[in-house]
């Protein structure tokens, strides 16, 4: 896993509201069996978003999920391949960028650090040693 800035993390976590959508919708097409006369749209927009992921994270994985469509493959199949990719990479994407799983439809993302001590029965001394620790790192991820 490659290091990413802030500002791709960012873009990153831009990246899962719309592709939870196009799985939630593309899911719904196939079965409401509403999807004829879309698979261009949706392999369009899930390429798009792929992609993006994939130059984000540069890894093999993301890279792999990018379509491979037969040219003789029917529409329900097309269909059924990008709702499969579109499941893959949002797990891929919600783990790689630690976004909460949002399936009651919320979508509040916090990219802050969360930390709990437990200083309970440690000396004023150790409480001491263990917030400049905190404090320090606080200061470096600034700096960089």
């Amino acid at each position: 896993m490659s290091d990413i800035t802030t500002d791709q993390l960012r873009t990153l976590l831009r990246l899962v509201a719309p592709l939870r959508e196009l799985k939630k919708s593309v899911e719904h097409s196939l079965h409401l069996d509403t999807f004829r006369g879309t698979s261009k749209l949706i392999v369009k927009n899930y390429s798009s978003l792929q992609k993006s992921v994939a130059s984000i994270i540069g890894d093999d994985y993301s890279a792999s999920l990018a379509l491979d469509l037969d040219a003789d493959a029917t529409e329900r199949e097309t269909v059924s391949q990008v709702s499969m990719a579109a499941g893959q990479l949002l797990a891929y994407l919600v783990s790689y960028t630690g976004a909460p799983d949002s399936s009651d439809g919320s979508t509040l993302i916090s990219t802050a650090p969360q930390i709990t001590i437990n200083a309970s029965g440690t000396t004023e001394e150790n409480k001491e040693r263990i917030m400049n620790l905190v404090r320090d790192a606080l200061k470096e991820e600034k700096s960089e």
